[in-house]
């Protein structure tokens, strides 16, 4: 092989290992079933979960951001709820899937109609009125913060990850700890996706 021959084979193979560094993907957008599933228990009906996760250095740091909503009528009842959330997310090498550690809060704000039983009273002419259930608006918070330790696989077109962690919940007056559990389907994709430069 000559000098001209291996100076182009060099070029080439520089070429072509910038290009597949270019292409690597760098975000991913998630529905997440197994969020839907344990928000829609805590404020009885359903909600819809999804996450946005971007890589934000080159060492294996990315921001998870999870948005939450629900809508939901029966009659002249109506219920919604609408929150988000913010993570930051390690992974322990250097590369956008594997195993990670995240950090992450979540807040949700929710109205809902809920039976409130009226007692039976006795007017001041002796006559006994209540003794029914009417739906009273209620309006709330549900906060969730969480560590959690997971690993994400990662194709070209389809990412899945796992995770499992612990979890402080905050919803009116009560707070507790307990396990929580995620997973997330995706669809990774970088800028040159979409046909930016």
């Amino acid at each position: 092989m000559n000098l001209k021959s291996a100076l182009s084979l060099s070029c080439l193979l520089a070429c072509g290992a910038a290009q597949a560094q270019s292409l690597e993907n760098t975000s991913a957008i998630f529905a997440s079933p197994l969020t839907m599933g344990i928000t829609s228990t805590l404020v009885n009906f359903p909600i819809i979960s999804g996450a946005y996760e971007h890589r934000i250095s080159e060492n294996g740091w990315s921001l998870f951001i999870p948005i939450h909503g629900g809508y939901n009528q029966q009659n002249e009842d109506v219920q919604y709820a609408a929150g988000m959330g913010l993570g930051l997310r390690k992974y322990i090498g250097s590369s956008f899937t594997g195993s990670y550690l995240t950090g992450q809060t979540d807040l949700l704000a929710y109205k809902l109609d809920k039976d409130h039983y009226a007692e039976m009273v006795q007017d001041q002419y002796g006559y006994w009125t209540g003794g029914a259930y009417t739906r009273v608006p209620t309006k709330g918070y549900l906060s969730v913060t969480q560590l959690s330790y997971g690993y994400k696989w990662g194709w070209r077109q389809f990412t899945l990850d796992l995770s499992v962690g612990g979890a402080f919940y905050a919803q009116r007056q009560e707070k507790y700890t307990n396990v929580i559990a995620g997973a997330n389907v995706g669809f990774p994709f970088n800028k040159q996706t979409f046909g930016f430069r």
